[in-house]
């Protein structure tokens, strides 16, 4: 997890995606995709976190209870819409619906307000 300070979290070096890769903890959030949270609150479904996606990988259909904050941090991103690269800031709003995958592998990191409902 990032440095806590009474209630704040620092992460440093975010961009740096080798030292997010190398220095996390991950776990798995699917087949070839991993999570690793910097804070998660299994009630409200709060969290943030980086995940990273092997190439060819995909993260089900599921449908936002609230916003989601995607930025791309290294290799490409998309959905049933549109295709994020390094660099991109994207915002799911609630009851958005979509399917996740990368073709050539990213890192992220992600901000969650709200649950999320796997749909498949």
């Amino acid at each position: 997890m990032g440095h806590l300070l009474e209630t704040t979290i620092i992460k440093k070096n975010i961009f740096d995606a080798q030292n997010i890769l190398d220095t996390q903890k991950w776990e798995p959030l699917a087949p070839g995709v991993r999570v690793s949270y910097l804070y998660k609150d299994e009630t409200t479904g709060n969290a943030s976190g980086f995940i990273h996606y092997e190439p060819g990988t995909s993260v089900r259909k599921h449908r936002h209870t609230s916003f989601e904050h995607v930025i791309v941090l290294s290799g490409q991103q998309e959905d049933d819409m549109h295709e994020y690269k390094k660099g991109s800031f994207v915002v799911q709003k609630k009851d958005s619906i979509h399917k996740v995958k990368s073709k050539s592998g990213c890192l992220v990191l992600v901000v969650w307000a709200g649950k999320l409902d796997f749909l498949e």
